[in-house]
């Protein structure tokens, strides 16, 4: 069975790999070359410290009892549901990839982050001190969202984020939060018991901070690039003139998501940054009818899939292997015009494809790149599977249907 959570050993690696960046003063994008983007966890610890050595010049090998902490700290970790994935990991969220500073790994509770692989994503955010309007409207514009079957980023700090959690699990969705902190903590404190709700009700919480990694200013504008990396689009419900939400709607722009922000007031401080960024190019959410916009085919239908089904195609799912080799294409190549509606007998080659989106390759340009076919043959499968109802577009992505998403449970 594919691990959703790094065993021990690599937990204890990890920690060891974090520890040595804070002992070398490793900056972050040191660090993110150093460690190949999370790839040398994979190595065993001797491999791992004599490369290490190399790159450095510098003999790294922990010491026995030293190794044995990490190991011990790891294993507690690992008790409490602490899990690890990196970039090419069976549990990586794939919208991290297209981000330009990706995360060197994340450590999560919960379900595997993998879940919001091919599922049309809304990031939820705004200020801390709420207004009256907003809290109403945050409440209603997710229950909106997770009735259109949209899983729910946010933050979990107090006012905005907080609520939009708190509606999406009131509506039964799915929903993630990503913390600035270590996960052996909970960042704000109050709302320890709504992160445990979180992971209880098939969510997770996230962090690219290792354990005990204290709080710190700069933590907050980090976070922030993940919560729009994961959101596909960015709802902004309230922003100060110089709040975090009013980054993260900036963040998101760069990263090519969809900005949308709500009506805003002139005669209010708290919404001047919602107002900065209308003027700087992102929509006005002028009615609910909008929200159909973003994925109509990903509708309330979705949720005929439970969250256990959701939580066993994260644990099952192997990414990098669903593209056959040249010798079973051929065959495969033959049973393209015979395919029928359902699900059961679905080419192989077609299976592929769906498959590949799911695991984040969701873009013509993207399936040409890694497919072993060529292009004008994948072009042609892509137009049947949309025309049979397997795939649709929006915005430049290719995204699945209830079809195609029963098509990788029924082959889980």
């Amino acid at each position: 069975m594919v691990k959703t959570y790094a065993d021990t050993e690599i937990l204890a690696k990890a920690l060891y790999l974090e520890d040595l960046a804070w002992q070398k003063h490793i900056s972050w994008l040191d660090r993110y070359k150093l460690y190949q983007r999370g790839k040398i966890l994979e190595l065993p610890l001797q491999a791992l410290c004599l490369q290490l050595g190399e790159r450095t010049g510098l003999d790294l090998a922990p010491k026995p009892a030293s190794w044995q902490s990490f190991l011990t700290r790891a294993a507690t970790y690992r008790e409490e549901g602490l899990g690890l994935c990196y970039p090419g990991h069976e549990a990586w969220p794939s919208y991290l990839n297209s981000i330009p500073d990706p995360p060197l790994w994340l450590w999560f509770k919960g379900v595997a982050p993998a879940v919001l692989n091919g599922r049309s994503t809304a990031a939820v955010v705004g200020a801390r001190k709420v207004l009256p309007y907003s809290a109403y409207l945050t409440e209603k514009l997710v229950g909106r969202l997770v009735e259109r079957g949209h899983p729910i980023i946010s933050g979990l700090a107090v006012g905005v984020d907080g609520l939009a959690h708190k509606s999406c699990l009131d509506h039964e969705g799915l929903t993630a939060a990503i913390l600035p902190c270590g996960l052996d903590s909970c960042y704000p404190a109050c709302h320890q018991e709504l992160l445990q709700e979180i992971c209880r009700q098939g969510g997770f919480v996230a962090s690219e901070f290792p354990p005990a990694y204290p709080i710190r200013r700069e933590n907050f504008h980090y976070r922030n690039r993940l919560i729009s990396g994961l959101g596909l689009s960015v709802f902004i419900i309230q922003a100060g003139e110089r709040s975090g939400s009013l980054i993260t709607g900036r963040l998101a722009a760069e990263q090519g998501r969809e900005v949308y922000v709500a009506p805003a007031s002139l005669e209010f401080e708290a919404y001047r940054g919602s107002l900065r960024l209308i003027a700087d190019g992102a929509r006005i959410i002028d009615s609910y009818g909008l929200l159909d916009d973003l994925l109509p085919e990903n509708s309330s239908r979705l949720s005929a899939y439970s969250k256990t089904q959701d939580i066993k195609l994260a644990q099952a799912w192997k990414p990098g292997s669903y593209w056959q080799n040249d010798q079973t294409s051929q065959t495969t190549s033959k049973a393209h015009d015979q395919v029928s509606d359902k699900p059961s007998s679905l080419a192989s080659e077609d299976l592929a494809i769906i498959q590949a989106v799911h695991a984040g390759l969701n873009s013509l340009e993207k399936l040409t790149q890694q497919s072993p076919h060529e292009a004008n043959r994948l072009i042609r499968s892509v137009a049947r599977l949309e025309s049979q109802g397997y795939l649709k577009r929006s915005r430049g992505h290719l995204l699945l249907t209830e079809t195609a998403v029963s098509c990788i449970y029924d082959k889980v």
